[in-house]
């Protein structure tokens, strides 16, 4: 009978969110790889250090070398009962510097931070001047001679809305369909030599912002064999476009969830 009523009460099974900035710069990016520093590989080693069991957590995206975030989202089940605080501290005590968790939350158990994301806030900065500087260049693409940015945005206008992005799409993409939505793209002059290129929308396909962000480039340097981008677009050939902007400026900002999804990180809009 005793041993009945112990187990009677097993642990509680637990969906924990992770909310996680990193800088990519000597990492080899998101997803684990065997003999190469990834994000999740660190922080599987750090879960699996503080709780004493093997986890593994899945994440909304999967960036590439390089690339940095400021609110990537991840997800694990757990049967700990630690409190989400001591998950966040313990995590980040045993994190190398260049990765944090922001935030932890509790979700329903059927959460899920790839399929259930609404969409993504992507940023890619670039740095304009004649010379290079040492703190933007981890960060930022350089470029030596201003942009036309009235040109850029005028350009950006043809991939507003739902279309086959193909030729926008790296090679090796295992995606079953090209067709994305971007809801919106915004060039933002910060200050003399700061320009950001924000772009939000439901998914993108593999290199997607960071070959839409050197087309941009190209078409404003006049680089381009392709008069515009609407020309690009309905091509739907990858050799039409610009050249893929280096992974350094490009940041992801933020994951969007549905507001059912209560607990998660701000849901912002896309």
């Amino acid at each position: 009978m005793l041993a009945l009523t112990l187990n009677s009460n097993p642990p509680k099974k637990r969906n924990i969110q992770l909310v996680i900035e990193y800088d990519g710069t000597t990492l080899s990016g998101w997803q684990r790889q065997e003999n190469a520093p990834s994000i999740q590989s660190h922080i599987e080693e750090a879960l699996s250090s503080i709780l004493n069991q093997p986890i593994e957590i899945i994440g909304a995206s999967r960036t590439d070398a390089g690339v940095h975030a400021h609110g990537q989202v991840a997800h694990f089940i757990t049967h700990s009962s630690m409190s989400l605080d001591n998950f966040r501290r313990g995590i980040n005590t045993a994190l190398m510097k260049n990765i944090v968790i922001r935030d932890v939350h509790e979700m329903p158990l059927d959460f899920h931070s790839r399929f259930d994301s609404l969409g993504k806030h992507y940023q890619y900065r670039l740095w304009i001047k004649r010379d290079r500087s040492p703190f933007a260049e981890n960060i930022a693409w350089h470029r030596k001679k201003p942009l036309d940015l009235a040109l850029m945005r005028q350009e950006t206008q043809a991939l507003i809305g739902e279309h086959d992005f193909t030729a926008f799409q790296a090679s090796g993409d295992t995606a079953q369909t090209t067709i994305r939505h971007i809801t919106s793209i915004d060039i933002i002059q910060q200050d003399k030599h700061w320009v950001y290129i924000d772009i939000k929308g439901n998914a993108f396909l593999r290199k997607m912002v960071r070959i839409i962000v050197g087309t941009l480039v190209n078409l404003s340097e006049k680089k381009l064999d392709q008069s515009s981008m609407k020309s690009i677009l309905e091509s739907c050939n990858r050799t039409n476009a610009g050249v893929t902007a280096p992974p350094q400026g490009l940041h992801l900002m933020n994951v969007y969830y549905p507001k059912k999804l209560s607990g998660t990180q701000d849901q912002g809009t896309i």
